[in-house]
Protein backbone atom coordinates (compact mmCIF):
# COMPACT_ATOMS: atom_id res chain seq x y z
CA UNK A 1 0.00 0.00 0.00
CA UNK A 2 1.45 2.91 -0.94
CA UNK A 3 -0.05 6.72 -0.50
CA UNK A 4 1.19 9.82 -1.98
CA UNK A 5 0.57 12.98 0.53
CA UNK A 6 -0.19 16.16 -1.66
CA UNK A 7 2.29 18.35 -2.05
CA UNK A 8 2.81 21.43 0.25
CA UNK A 9 2.17 25.12 -0.77
CA UNK A 10 6.29 25.68 -1.45
CA UNK A 11 7.04 25.26 -4.69
CA UNK A 12 10.50 23.55 -3.87
CA UNK A 13 8.69 21.19 -0.93
CA UNK A 14 9.15 17.30 -2.19
CA UNK A 15 6.21 15.14 -2.60
CA UNK A 16 6.09 12.61 0.28
CA UNK A 17 5.73 8.36 -0.03
CA UNK A 18 4.46 6.60 2.91
CA UNK A 19 4.23 2.33 2.68
CA UNK A 20 3.78 -0.28 4.76
CA UNK A 21 7.23 -1.86 4.98
CA UNK A 22 7.56 -5.38 4.24
CA UNK A 23 10.41 -7.74 5.52
CA UNK A 24 12.42 -7.04 2.33
CA UNK A 25 12.50 -3.62 2.42
CA UNK A 26 14.23 -3.59 6.12
CA UNK A 27 17.32 -3.26 5.34
CA UNK A 28 16.78 -0.39 3.24
CA UNK A 29 15.00 1.41 6.17
CA UNK A 30 17.75 0.82 8.15
CA UNK A 31 20.18 2.89 5.83
CA UNK A 32 17.91 5.49 5.51
CA UNK A 33 17.44 5.70 8.75
CA UNK A 34 21.30 5.71 9.93
CA UNK A 35 23.11 4.95 12.92
CA UNK A 36 22.01 4.10 16.59
CA UNK A 37 21.88 7.52 18.42
CA UNK A 38 22.17 7.00 22.15
CA UNK A 39 21.12 4.75 24.88
CA UNK A 40 17.48 6.17 24.76
CA UNK A 41 16.70 7.05 20.74
CA UNK A 42 18.09 3.66 18.99
CA UNK A 43 15.79 3.68 16.35
CA UNK A 44 17.81 0.23 14.45
CA UNK A 45 17.27 -1.21 18.24
CA UNK A 46 13.06 -0.52 17.04
CA UNK A 47 13.29 -1.41 13.40
CA UNK A 48 15.28 -4.59 14.84
CA UNK A 49 12.01 -5.20 17.39
CA UNK A 50 9.10 -4.44 14.65
CA UNK A 51 10.60 -7.35 12.85
CA UNK A 52 11.28 -10.12 15.49
CA UNK A 53 7.82 -9.16 17.44
CA UNK A 54 6.00 -8.53 13.91
CA UNK A 55 5.04 -5.29 14.44
CA UNK A 56 3.60 -3.05 11.51
CA UNK A 57 5.86 -0.28 9.89
CA UNK A 58 5.04 2.71 8.26
CA UNK A 59 7.85 4.46 6.38
CA UNK A 60 8.11 7.80 4.73
CA UNK A 61 10.79 8.95 1.85
CA UNK A 62 10.93 12.23 0.11
CA UNK A 63 10.83 13.01 -3.33
CA UNK A 64 14.05 13.31 -4.18
CA UNK A 65 15.58 10.38 -1.53
CA UNK A 66 15.57 6.52 -2.15
CA UNK A 67 15.60 5.40 1.01
CA UNK A 68 13.19 6.11 3.62
CA UNK A 69 14.04 8.45 6.16
CA UNK A 70 11.88 8.25 9.09
CA UNK A 71 9.36 5.28 10.41
CA UNK A 72 6.12 4.35 13.18
CA UNK A 73 6.24 1.02 14.55
CA UNK A 74 2.69 0.19 15.78
CA UNK A 75 0.49 -3.06 16.38
CA UNK A 76 -3.00 -2.93 15.96
CA UNK A 77 -5.37 -5.09 18.04
CA UNK A 78 -9.09 -5.50 16.42
CA UNK A 79 -11.82 -6.97 18.37
CA UNK A 80 -15.51 -7.13 18.82
CA UNK A 81 -17.34 -7.57 21.98
CA UNK A 82 -21.10 -7.53 23.15
CA UNK A 83 -22.21 -4.91 25.47
CA UNK A 84 -25.29 -4.95 26.26
CA UNK A 85 -27.70 -5.09 23.31
CA UNK A 86 -24.73 -3.86 20.93
CA UNK A 87 -21.79 -5.01 19.36
CA UNK A 88 -18.95 -2.64 19.87
CA UNK A 89 -15.67 -2.95 17.00
CA UNK A 90 -12.94 -2.09 19.71
CA UNK A 91 -9.95 -1.09 17.42
CA UNK A 92 -6.62 -0.50 19.35
CA UNK A 93 -3.51 1.17 18.31
CA UNK A 94 -0.44 0.64 20.09
CA UNK A 95 2.52 2.77 18.84
CA UNK A 96 6.14 1.19 19.66
CA UNK A 97 8.00 3.34 17.83
CA UNK A 98 8.59 6.99 15.90
CA UNK A 99 11.63 8.33 14.21
CA UNK A 100 13.06 10.79 11.55
CA UNK A 101 16.42 10.76 10.69
CA UNK A 102 17.72 14.33 12.28
CA UNK A 103 19.20 15.54 8.59
CA UNK A 104 15.01 15.10 7.44
CA UNK A 105 13.56 16.76 10.28
CA UNK A 106 11.26 19.84 10.27
CA UNK A 107 10.49 19.05 6.72
CA UNK A 108 6.92 17.11 6.80
CA UNK A 109 8.53 13.70 7.45
CA UNK A 110 6.27 13.41 10.37
CA UNK A 111 2.79 15.59 9.15
CA UNK A 112 3.13 12.67 6.31
CA UNK A 113 3.75 9.56 8.96
CA UNK A 114 0.85 11.00 11.18
CA UNK A 115 -1.58 11.36 7.56
CA UNK A 116 -0.71 7.86 6.57
CA UNK A 117 -1.86 6.69 10.47
CA UNK A 118 -4.63 8.68 10.29
CA UNK A 119 -6.04 7.49 6.72
CA UNK A 120 -5.30 3.85 8.21
CA UNK A 121 -7.65 4.39 11.00
CA UNK A 122 -9.98 5.85 8.95
CA UNK A 123 -9.98 3.10 6.50
CA UNK A 124 -10.41 0.56 9.13
CA UNK A 125 -13.52 2.33 11.33
CA UNK A 126 -15.11 2.76 7.19
CA UNK A 127 -14.78 -0.70 7.15
CA UNK A 128 -16.87 -1.39 10.28
CA UNK A 129 -19.09 0.91 9.06
CA UNK A 130 -19.65 -0.96 5.90
CA UNK A 131 -19.64 -4.61 6.91
CA UNK A 132 -22.47 -3.38 9.59
CA UNK A 133 -21.19 -5.89 12.23
CA UNK A 134 -21.09 -3.45 14.80
CA UNK A 135 -23.44 -0.50 16.30
CA UNK A 136 -20.36 1.33 17.56
CA UNK A 137 -16.82 2.16 17.02
CA UNK A 138 -13.99 2.46 19.51
CA UNK A 139 -10.63 2.92 18.86
CA UNK A 140 -7.86 3.73 21.30
CA UNK A 141 -4.24 5.20 20.90
CA UNK A 142 -1.78 3.74 23.07
CA UNK A 143 2.16 4.95 23.59
CA UNK A 144 4.63 4.87 26.37
CA UNK A 145 6.52 8.01 25.32
CA UNK A 146 10.21 8.40 26.09
CA UNK A 147 11.39 11.33 24.57
CA UNK A 148 9.49 14.78 23.96
CA UNK A 149 10.03 14.41 20.10
CA UNK A 150 8.01 11.10 20.18
CA UNK A 151 5.46 12.78 23.03
CA UNK A 152 4.96 15.65 20.46
CA UNK A 153 4.09 13.42 17.57
CA UNK A 154 1.75 11.20 19.03
CA UNK A 155 -0.22 14.23 20.73
CA UNK A 156 -0.25 15.46 17.22
CA UNK A 157 -1.55 12.13 15.54
CA UNK A 158 -4.22 12.04 19.01
CA UNK A 159 -5.33 15.58 17.63
CA UNK A 160 -5.62 14.52 14.04
CA UNK A 161 -7.72 11.46 14.92
CA UNK A 162 -10.15 13.76 17.03
CA UNK A 163 -10.26 15.78 13.97
CA UNK A 164 -10.57 13.03 11.72
CA UNK A 165 -13.80 11.35 13.80
CA UNK A 166 -15.35 14.38 14.04
CA UNK A 167 -15.56 15.13 9.97
CA UNK A 168 -16.92 11.43 10.25
CA UNK A 169 -19.42 12.07 12.27
CA UNK A 170 -20.65 15.19 10.24
CA UNK A 171 -20.49 13.47 6.84
CA UNK A 172 -23.34 10.56 8.65
CA UNK A 173 -26.87 10.99 8.28
CA UNK A 174 -28.80 12.48 10.88
CA UNK A 175 -30.62 8.77 10.53
CA UNK A 176 -27.43 6.51 11.08
CA UNK A 177 -26.87 5.57 14.67
CA UNK A 178 -23.25 4.19 13.91
CA UNK A 179 -20.77 6.34 16.40
CA UNK A 180 -17.11 6.42 16.62
CA UNK A 181 -15.67 7.17 20.44
CA UNK A 182 -11.78 8.10 20.57
CA UNK A 183 -9.80 7.35 23.35
CA UNK A 184 -6.71 8.10 24.15
CA UNK A 185 -4.77 5.87 26.76
CA UNK A 186 -1.01 7.68 25.82
CA UNK A 187 1.36 7.53 28.75
CA UNK A 188 3.08 11.07 28.55
CA UNK A 189 5.96 10.53 31.31
CA UNK A 190 7.49 13.72 31.58
CA UNK A 191 6.58 15.20 28.63
CA UNK A 192 3.21 16.96 29.48
CA UNK A 193 2.68 19.66 31.36
CA UNK A 194 -0.01 22.19 31.49
CA UNK A 195 1.08 24.32 29.19
CA UNK A 196 1.50 21.65 26.41
CA UNK A 197 4.11 19.88 25.19
CA UNK A 198 8.30 20.99 25.15
CA UNK A 199 8.82 20.19 21.47
CA UNK A 200 6.90 21.06 18.47
CA UNK A 201 5.99 17.67 16.32
CA UNK A 202 8.34 16.84 13.98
Amino acid sequence: MTKTVEKMPSLGFPLFETSLVTGSEIDALKLGIGKSYDDVCDPLAWINDARDFDYKLVSVKDGWSSLPTGFVSFDMFPRKELVGDEWVAKLGYNIHAVFVNPEFRGKGQGRALRRMMSDLIETNVQSVQKRGFADKVEIFIEAECVTADGAAFVHSLVSDCEKMIDKMSERRSANDTFRIEFKDCVDYGDYENGAGFSSPAP
